[in-house]
């Protein structure tokens, strides 16, 4: 997950940001840019709510680099999911 933070962005405000990730656990990473500053996110992001991150005064926008759903995604479980209910097969 990317933040991008608001060109107006106080220090106080960014810094009270990392501490709330971090203490959902995850890791940031600051990359200061010319027009832009963003913060990476590392770490399982589901425990992050883009709402809340949104309405964080210095946040600009939430982006998601990863795929949701990992569990069922096709691109981590290609497999055709088969459920057997008595003699019926659901799936496949």
């Amino acid at each position: 997950m990317i933040i991008t933070l608001k060109q107006d962005a106080k220090q106080l405000e960014v810094q009270n940001l990392i501490e709330y990730i971090e203490d959902k656990g995850l890791e940031t990473q600051i990359i200061k840019g010319a027009n832009h500053s963003i913060i990476g996110l590392i770490g399982d992001t589901t425990v992050m709510d883009d709402v809340v991150l949104r309405g964080i005064k210095c946040v600009e926008e939430v982006t998601h680099i990863a795929a949701p759903y990992k569990q069922v995604n096709r691109i981590f479980h290609p497999q055709d999911t088969v459920i057997k209910v008595g003699d019926y097969k659901i799936g496949g």
